[in-house]
């Protein structure tokens, strides 16, 4: 059986006895794919919620899809809480699309004393709905059923302060252990991985999040992008407890 193509759509409307498909996913759905009646599709509502759909009818407003089928779905990959300090220009949008495609369980953007200046609410906003559309299209190109959360900028006293009570991780090229050092046996429940701006850390930070309980590790000798680093760690901490060792399931596998 063909891949069927899948679509985002918001929590709780795939629960109605004739779904309605409206807004980015219509778009995709008549001018990308140019679906017609008839055809099947997988419908995902962020959450593990998935559904496969029939269309039964398509305009250019509204499209109706009969649900065939339900099911929750579960990631295998390890969570990975990436916060990752601002950097200039759209190098983020990078992040999120490859840090998605990776598996990261929650992006957190943080401003440090080095980062680029926070932009005024409303460029902010337009930020956000950029980096959600971002990670939306980057989760249903790379197959997965939960969405990454997007979390608001946090100062970086903040943002460690607030981590998950999990293995926390910051990687600073000065830190005296290499990451493989500092990993555990068994997976852990989760890891929170903190990256610097292209600066680096003030040498207050790097004080603030030992701190607050984060081991400091380097990649190796050669210093990485800020762009780069937490891609680089997150491939090798989903290798080792993730799922980047497992072979593909077929999208359409119930379980």
């Amino acid at each position: 059986m063909a891949e069927l193509p899948r679509f985002f759509m918001p929590p709780g409307e795939l629960a109605a006895d004739e779904i309605l498909i409206t807004a980015e996913a219509l778009h995709h759905l008549n001018t990308v794919l140019r679906l017609k009646v008839g055809d099947q599709a997988i419908l995902l509502d962020g959450t593990g919620v998935c559904c496969r759909v029939r269309l039964s009818a398509i305009s250019r407003h509204l499209a109706q899809a009969e649900p065939l089928a339900r099911w929750q779905a579960t990631e295998t990959a390890l969570p990975i809480r990436l916060q990752q300090a601002l950097p200039k220009g759209d190098k983020f949008d990078l992040v999120l699309q490859k840090g998605t495609e990776l598996g990261i369980s929650c992006f957190e953007p943080v401003a440090c004393q080095r980062s680029v200046p926070l932009a005024n609410p409303q460029r902010m906003q337009k930020r956000s709905q950029r980096w959600t559309r971002i990670i939306s299209e980057a989760a249903r190109q790379s197959r997965r059923c939960l969405l990454p959360e997007l979390e608001a900028v946090h100062p970086l006293t903040e943002a460690v302060r607030l981590a998950p009570e999990n293995l926390r991780l910051v990687l600073w090229e000065q830190g005296a252990t290499p990451l493989a050092n500092a990993l555990p046996a068994h997976p852990p429940a989760g890891i929170t991985l903190l990256v610097g701006p292209e600066g680096g850390f003030a040498p207050e930070e790097v004080d603030l999040v030992q701190q607050a309980g984060y081991h400091p590790v380097h990649l190796g000798p050669r210093i990485l992008r800020t762009e780069t680093a937490g891609l680089a760690a997150t491939s090798i901490l989903q290798y080792l407890y993730g799922d980047l060792h497992l072979a593909p399931k077929p999208w359409e596998e119930m379980s």
